[in-house]
């Protein structure tokens, strides 16, 4: 299946707020759900280097393996493939690759229909950190209203082309959390690092207090401990 999207990043709680009111205004009264994809690559990231996202995804007590292709460039396309699981598997193999879980990234997802447009406005909640994402999904050949849409939202909220998609973002943090316990193990002294918080495309990261009332928002961040990721993968 070919997908065709515009991504954009939205620095902070707030701003989320504000894109959230617009939409509704906009499009009507939406949909909330809330889900989980759990990563998988080997342990020099061949998947991801080729381009490739090797998730399970679950939503609503269901779970689905989902191959999604991209394309690297800008356009936004790619491909998506799926094959069934009945549980979630320590690892999985593709194309002759031995790919094992990495952790997971936590979805509360806000979801509305414009045009034949499908808007997915997300909080993501994965490795202690929580970033707020729009997605708009157009038909093929109709990018123009999805720009439309998104400069319409441009009004109420700045709006920065995505550099990376999710997976992306979860990588960085993985390699930071590596960096964070091998400066532990080195120094014995947590405080050395408290405030490192690595090179992060996504702009402000709100303190887990703050994180809104919304339903799911607080319960669905990650509780990985950063030893759990010292060599990168899930021990």
């Amino acid at each position: 299946m070919t997908e065709l999207e515009l991504k954009y990043m939205i620095d902070g709680e707030e701003a989320f707020e504000r894109c959230l009111d617009a939409l509704e205004k906009l499009c009507g009264p939406g949909s909330v759900r809330l889900q989980t994809n759990y990563y998988y690559d080997t342990p020099k990231r061949e998947l991801h280097k080729a381009g490739v996202t090797l998730r399970i995804r679950q939503n609503r007590g269901r779970m689905q393996g989902q191959v999604k292709i991209h394309d690297g460039g800008r356009s936004g396309k790619s491909e998506e493939s799926y094959f069934l699981v009945s549980e979630l598997p320590k690892y999985l193999l593709l194309e002759g690759k031995k790919a094992k879980l990495l952790g997971s990234l936590t979805t509360q997802r806000h979801c509305f229909d414009w045009h034949g447009c499908e808007i997915d406005l997300d909080a993501n909640h994965y490795l202690g950190n929580t970033d707020y994402e729009l997605e708009i999904e157009y038909p093929a050949g109709d990018v123009g209203m999805a720009a439309e849409t998104a400069a319409m939202l441009s009004d109420s909220v700045v709006l920065t082309a995505s550099r990376g998609g999710k997976y992306s973002r979860f990588l960085k943090a993985l390699k930071r959390c590596a960096k964070l316990t091998r400066c532990i193990n080195n120094t014995g002294e947590s405080d050395t690092v408290d405030n490192d918080t690595g090179d992060n495309d996504t702009g402000d990261r709100p303190d887990s207090d703050n994180t809104g009332d919304r339903p799911g928002s607080k319960q669905c961040a990650d509780s990985y401990s950063s030893e759990t990721f010292e060599s990168g993968e899930l021990k």
